[in-house]
């Protein structure tokens, strides 16, 4: 197999790589920061409330990953000399110092900052070193491609949301996550921000939730219909600090089953 064959490949490889952190991470990791972004930044509400979807986030990776796949093909069918393919190839590393940027600025794990160091920019690193020793470099416009990739990620998204919208609005979107578990998984966004009434309105007359076992240790109430729901919040009045956390949302056939945990000290007898 030729060097450039390699490179070609390896950039594909690396981007699927880096990509799977940001399938698992992304959702959960935009929601904390869409809720840091100021309020000058022109987002949608919901974004900003929950994060994004996780259909957003599969829809959004399967058309990035197709324009990668595309570009690979021509960095191997022209042995590397297309500047379409290094000016990817160079996005590809510069994009990597912008996840390690995001995640000093505030100072939390940011999606695709573990395999930006790791993974994106080692190789972004070593191609560039093996193009040079080709004979290829960054210095004949190969900048302009890079700055086009980059430009193209707001579009994806922009692109996404579209699609996302259009597949809910045909009946489509149960590919990526129920509407069930989306619901509860904003639920559960509300209740660790302490709103613990605000998404009473899309929950359905029928629901019914309840902690089994936690009935046992501390009388935790069965909320049963939106109007009872509020039950959970004054729930709370037995704590003296009390910290809730999802860990997992699993679709159980017509029940939806969360993962939580709870921390706190009971409030003390007066």
């Amino acid at each position: 197999m030729q060097r450039t064959t390699t490179i070609s490949l390896g950039l594909f490889v690396a981007w699927a790589s880096h990509d799977l952190e940001e399938l698992f991470t992304m959702r959960e990791s935009s929601r904390a920061v869409a809720a840091r972004m100021p309020e000058w930044v022109s987002i949608p509400d919901d974004v900003r409330r929950d994060g994004l979807s996780q259909q957003h986030v599969n829809l959004g990776i399967s058309l990035m990953g197709t324009y990668l796949a595309g570009v690979s093909a021509v960095g191997v069918r022209s042995q590397g000399r297309s500047r379409l393919f290094r000016g990817a190839l160079l996005a590809f590393g510069l994009h990597g110092f912008g996840h390690i940027g995001v995640t000093a600025a505030l100072r939390q794990y940011t999606t695709g900052v573990a395999t930006s160091p790791t993974i994106v920019i080692p190789h972004w690193l070593w191609a560039h070193r093996a193009l040079a020793r080709e004979g290829l470099s960054d210095r004949d416009g190969t900048a302009r491609w890079a700055a086009a990739t980059l430009l193209l990620l707001p579009v994806v998204h922009v692109a996404t949301r579209l699609l996302v919208n259009a597949l809910e609005a045909a009946g489509l979107a149960k590919w990526a996550m129920s509407e069930n578990v989306e619901v509860m998984r904003r639920v559960y966004a509300d209740w660790e921000r302490g709103q613990m009434g605000s998404q009473r309105r899309p929950v359905c007359p029928v629901w019914k939730c309840s902690s089994a076992p936690a009935r046992f240790l501390i009388r935790a109430p069965i909320a049963e219909g939106r109007e009872k729901l509020g039950a959970w919040g004054r729930w709370l009045d037995a704590w003296e600090e009390f910290c809730l956390e999802l860990v997992d949302v699993i679709e159980a056939g017509e029940e939806i089953v969360a993962l939580q945990r709870l921390r706190g000290p009971r409030r003390k007898a007066e």
